[in-house]
């Protein structure tokens, strides 16, 4: 992938012993591999100071225009902790408690058929036991309806679009009859959950909609100038990237900013560029401070943000908004984002002061992978191994048994389970992947630039009826069929 060299900022001083074309090479072999056509990164420290930046491909491949620092890209669920951040500003101004009632938030959401009242610590840490959802659109809201999105009427700041959508989603929540567990008890990926929070942050706050909030409250105090929720301006804008993915075996590109956009936009509507989201990170890492010394929040609820309140996995965690994971001794926190011509990750050691942003404007890139090399150079910690399985294994001819069978999301994902030559293999929407047995009821799936949990959660009597894959909770399919 081609270098834009005239956007390599000034090095800190103390960090010109690194050799980042370490970063080059592997951006230039993901690129090839997954067929990204524009990423930028980024290492900032907590004193706002660049510490690596560079910018690689483009934002127009077609017309090989090159991404530079301020170049917009979708931010997809690294929305999220604006999200989250925002529930903890009106927090703590005393508008509400964490353990409210959503529906005393929410008179849309009655929380009728749950198990146990569900709360907004619940939806900051996906632990309010939903199933991935079918995602509601902005398209799918405005079908047979008289609204409409224009530059001079933007539904992404509509409060009467917003309270459509927030009807669409409670309703369907309060359908619900099966639940992962009780609220607390399993980490479940709901976007949806995070949809009803932002309505929290439009009905608590001064402004008629999120997307005027989280600017306001944060963008703006940070001088993150280029970040907002605006579909439309977002696609008109002359430096905005044209967003890339492949349908139905063909790459297809546009500018069409509001493909899969979340109805309600707290799970998901960010865009923004390189420089702004380094001034994202820098307030993170000082704790809720901008550079300018304006508070953004006090540091005690950046803590919370990080802080691990539920289990994703055997060997991470998440917050409100964040994930985090431990790294060579040092405690990481992050996010990722993936939407139609999105891949998008934060990445940030809170102790040594470091973060790291990756953007790129084409869909299921492994962007991790490029921030999570960027840290561990900055941080001066050795190249981490890849990966590697340890071979096929044989598994419990009982607990292979158990676990073989379909299993979906109202996502639209399935994952098929199956027993071949004392093994247990694995499909993921028809694609075989590779499964290697890690312990009772549990394995992980080795991809060559990444990889997932997979777990089985068998009830009281042994029986699986739910995986765990990645972050979202599968239910076994009626007659056992994909």
């Amino acid at each position: 992938m081609i270098k834009n060299v005239d956007s390599v900022k000034g090095m800190n001083n103390g960090y010109k012993h690194i050799d980042w074309s370490v970063i080059d090479d592997l951006v230039s072999r993901i690129s090839e591999d997954c067929g990204a056509r524009g990423i930028a990164v980024g290492v900032v420290s907590r004193s706002g100071n660049t510490i690596f930046e560079r910018c690689y491909g483009f934002r127009d491949a077609d017309g090989r225009i090159p991404v530079d620092r301020d170049t917009i890209f979708g931010l997809a669920s690294v929305t999220k902790s604006f999200t989250a951040l925002s529930i903890l500003q009106l927090e703590r101004q005393g508008l509400l408690s964490l353990y409210d009632r959503v529906s005393d938030h929410v008179p849309q959401f009655s929380g009728r058929n749950t198990l146990a009242p569900i709360r907004i610590c619940h939806l900051l840490s996906h632990s309010a036991g939903f199933f991935p959802q079918h995602r509601t659109t902005v398209r799918e809201a405005i079908e047979g309806t008289a609204f409409s999105d224009s530059l001079d009427s933007e539904l992404a700041y509509s409060a009467d679009f917003a309270q459509r959508g927030v009807e669409l989603v409670a309703s369907r929540l309060d359908g619900e009859r099966e639940f992962t567990g009780l609220p607390g008890e399993r980490y479940s990926y709901c976007n949806d959950g995070y949809g009803l929070l932002s309505d929290i942050i439009r009905t608590h706050g001064p402004y008629a909609s999120y997307g005027e909030f989280v600017e306001n409250g944060i963008c703006r105090p940070l001088g993150m100038t280029r970040t907002g929720i605006s579909f439309i301006r977002s696609s008109l804008d002359e430096n905005a990237s044209v967003l890339w993915r492949m349908r139905d075996d063909k790459w297809i590109c546009d500018k069409d900013y509001t493909d899969n956009a979340f109805v309600l936009p707290g799970g998901g509507a960010m865009k923004s560029t390189l420089s702004d989201m380094m001034k994202y990170l820098a307030m993170l890492l000082s704790g809720g401070m901008s550079q300018d010394g304006t508070r953004i929040i006090d540091e005690g609820r950046i803590r919370l943000m990080e802080q691990d309140h539920i289990s994703d996995s055997p060997y991470s965690s998440y917050g409100y908004g964040l994930g985090s994971f431990w790294m060579d001794g040092l405690r990481v926190c992050e996010h990722s984002g993936g939407l139609t011509g999105v891949s998008s990750q934060i990445m940030f050691a809170p102790s040594a002061g470091i973060g790291t942003v990756v953007l790129c404007n084409t869909s299921s890139v492994p962007v991790s992978c490029i921030a999570r090399a960027a840290l561990r150079l900055a941080l001066g910690l050795p190249e981490e191994p890849a990966r590697c399985g340890i071979g096929p294994q044989h598994w419990p001819e009982e607990e292979a048994g158990e676990m073989a069978g379909c299993f979906c999301t109202e996502e639209g994902d399935e994952i098929r389970l199956y027993t071949a030559g004392g093994s247990l293999c694995l499909e993921v929407n028809g694609k075989p992947e590779e499964l290697f047995r890690r312990g009772p009821w549990l394995a992980f799936v080795q991809r060559r630039w990444s990889g997932a949990w997979l777990s089985a959660m068998p009830d009281s009597s042994g029986r699986v009826k739910l995986v765990q894959y990645g972050s979202r909770i599968f239910r076994r399919s009626i007659g056992n069929e994909c």
